[in-house]
């Protein structure tokens, strides 16, 4: 897999868009479809995981789930439970591009979930 992120430190400035999301680790990442992202939408300045682009250029965008948000959902996790995960929002067409584990090494790299 390769993504056209450039340097690491681009890639760890970069602002992420996260939503909370019901998901259970072996069911797929890939979550809720959005309609397109036009430039004034509240989330258009995010930048999706999967390639460079922000979220605003007008393609539709998907949830992508990570993991735990908190010591709760990580102990459901642990016990294969559906728990709250945090998703980061991903254009459609760049989700469909890779595969899950592909996906999952991606989102591995990224920094980490703030937990609270």
């Amino acid at each position: 897999m390769s993504n056209d992120f450039g340097e690491i430190g681009e890639l760890l400035n970069r602002q992420y868009v996260l939503m909370p999301v019901r998901w259970r680790r072996g069911e797929p990442r890939l979550g809720m479809r959005f309609p397109p992202v036009g430039p004034t939408h509240v989330v258009a300045a995010g930048a999706c995981p999967l390639c460079p682009e922000r979220l605003g250029n007008g393609q539709a965008v998907v949830q992508l789930a990570a993991g735990p948000v908190d010591d709760e959902s990580a102990r459901l996790d642990a016990q294969g439970e559906t728990y709250t995960a945090a998703a980061y929002l991903a254009h459609e067409l760049c989700a469909q591009r890779f595969s899950e584990s592909e996906i999952e090494l991606t989102l591995k790299g990224l920094p980490p979930l703030v937990r609270q």
